[in-house]
């Protein structure tokens, strides 16, 4: 019973190599066909989407794309306005075919057309990172003595003291945004309980 089994389990594995190796075939037609079908109804998101799963499909079957796919490809990127991606495989277009190829000329045009466009999105894609990795977080704490501390529960006169910290804030640095605001008793000797607000907030050294 047991070799039964085993030799059912052999057969399973075997027959699922077989499956899947007749999948990629199949999933060869299945893109192409997808992609047929997006470039006919000029859903062209979706045109560059199936393109990038055929090109990893390519490569992982050490299959090298045709003139004609790579330079549909980079007509995609025009359409959806990736020019930086447009650049980059308008490069690659050359690299392979150069003046052989036959979309040469197209291709040309392109890079003399996007090429700058390119290298200003570039620039500023990196110029945002920058940005986003320069955001720093701060506190502000303001005490507000002889002020009844029961204003603590008042939403209306705790928005009004944080927007006040915020704003005291932006006077000199621009940048800074709210991340929390809070107001609490507190205490001191010489005028009792009073309200203390502390604003979390965050600034950008960059853009200051």
């Amino acid at each position: 019973m047991r070799l039964f089994t085993n030799l059912i389990f052999i057969s399973a594995v075997i027959l699922a190599v077989s499956v899947q190796a007749i999948d990629q075939d199949v999933q060869v037609d299945i893109l192409i066909k997808k992609i047929q079908f997006a470039s006919k109804e000029h859903r062209y998101k979706d045109l560059v989407v199936e393109m990038d799963k055929f090109k990893k499909l390519s490569n992982s079957l050490n299959q090298p794309l045709s003139d004609n796919f790579q330079y549909m490809y980079v007509d995609a990127l025009e359409r959806i306005g990736d020019y930086i991606g447009l650049i980059q495989y308008a490069n690659a277009y050359m690299q392979n075919f150069g003046k052989k190829g036959a979309h040469y000329d197209e291709i040309i045009e392109k890079i003399a057309k996007y090429e700058d466009k390119a290298n200003e999105e570039a620039a500023d894609r990196e110029f945002q990172l920058r940005v986003a990795s320069s955001w720093i977080n701060e506190k502000k704490r303001e005490t507000y003595t002889g002020v009844n501390t029961s204003n603590i529960y008042n939403d209306s006169w705790v928005q009004n003291r944080c927007n006040d910290i915020l704003k005291s804030i932006k006077s000199s640095r621009k940048s800074a945004e709210s991340v929390t605001c809070d107001c609490e008793s507190t205490y001191h000797p010489a005028y009792d309980y009073f309200p203390a607000c502390t604003l979390e907030y965050r600034v950008n050294r960059l853009l200051d």
